[in-house]
Parts: structure tokens; C-alpha cells; sequence
């Protein structure tokens, strides 16, 4: 579900998703990791640092962003032309 949505139940309660730094969304290779890196032991307490962020974000380069907020930053940046800025997609 988090690879389709970039987000879990949780996330779709919360009004969050998962995101690359760029805020695309991420890939089903990124989806296994964030999952099979909640599998190491005391993963948990990679929350207790500042600021909190766990293991499995750190290691896939991935952020939980609120939805709202990335839609309302996507759109004052929609044209990369318009900041002389070239987007290789």
C-alpha cells in the first residue's frame, strides 16, 4: 500500500505521505526497504534523536510529509523553467 499511496492507513488517518527528498514519490525498491528496516532490533529508538527520524527514512532517503502542505509548495514551483533550472525527468 505504501509503494501505490506513499502512505499506510496510518498515514491516510494523518493526512501524511512518504516522499523522496525532491517530493516524488518513492519506488517499490524504497517501499521493501522502509518495511525491511523496521525489522531491526531497536529500530524504535532511531525516533528518540533529534529531530526524529527513523532508521528506515534515514536509510532510504525518505521523508513523511504532510500531503496539504508538499500540494501548496508543488504548485508555487510547478514551472522549473521559470527558475532557470532544467528538469532531467
Amino acid at each position: 500500500m505504501e509503494y501505490k499511496l506513499g502512505k499506510t492507513i496510518g498515514k491516510l488517518i494523518t493526512g501524511t505521505r512518504v516522499v523522496y527528498a525532491n517530493g516524488d514519490s518513492i519506488n517499490l525498491r524504497t517501499a521493501i526497504l522502509r518495511s525491511l528496516s523496521r525489522l531491526v532490533p531497536f529500530e524504535a529508538f532511531s525516533l528518540l534523536g533529534t529531530p526524529p527520524r527513523g532508521w528506515y527514512d534515514d536509510w532510504t532517503d525518505t521523508y513523511v510529509v504532510n500531503e496539504k502542505i508538499l500540494e501548496e509548495q508543488k504548485e508555487h514551483f510547478h514551472n522549473f523553467k521559470d527558475l532557470g533550472i532544467e528538469r532531467n525527468d
